[in-house]
């Protein structure tokens, strides 16, 4: 859910850019695009911090963990390349207080990048995971 909510603010952040204007009923009618993105970093820094903390309790699901720090990866990675336009778009548009809030977005997506990497590493394969050596 979180992963969606995060997705769509940078989507509707850029579409304001471009002057779609929201459609009646739009939960996000009335943020600009300096809000979304605020949002948006307030959800993937909240994501970072229950990760952390489930990935430092040794008696949680190591499988559940290793997935949700999948999807994170997954996630930030597609962000990564929806940050980097709004930060043009926003350059363009000379809005530098959201240029400020998505510079300080790809810093953050970057560490949760880096984060759920680095979990995975750790953690090692998964018991789902086998190796496929001679195998064809």
């Amino acid at each position: 859910m979180r992963k969606k909510s995060a997705a769509l603010r940078l989507k509707t952040a850029e579409e304001r850019l471009y002057g779609k204007e929201p459609s009646a009923g739009d939960p996000f009618e009335l943020f600009s695009a300096e809000d979304l993105v605020d949002g948006f970093n307030q959800i993937l820094r909240s994501v970072m911090l229950n990760l952390d903390d489930a990935f430092r309790k040794r008696n949680l699901n190591r499988e559940q963990i290793r997935s949700a720090l999948k999807e994170l990866k997954k996630a930030t990675e597609k962000a990564a390349g929806d940050l980097d336009r709004l930060k043009k778009l926003a350059q363009e548009e000379q809005k530098e207080k959201l240029w400020d809030l998505v510079t300080r977005a790809i810093e953050i997506n970057g560490a949760a990048l880096e984060g759920a990497e680095t979990g995975l590493t750790s953690l090692g394969p998964g018991a789902g995971s086998r190796d496929k050596k001679g195998k064809d």
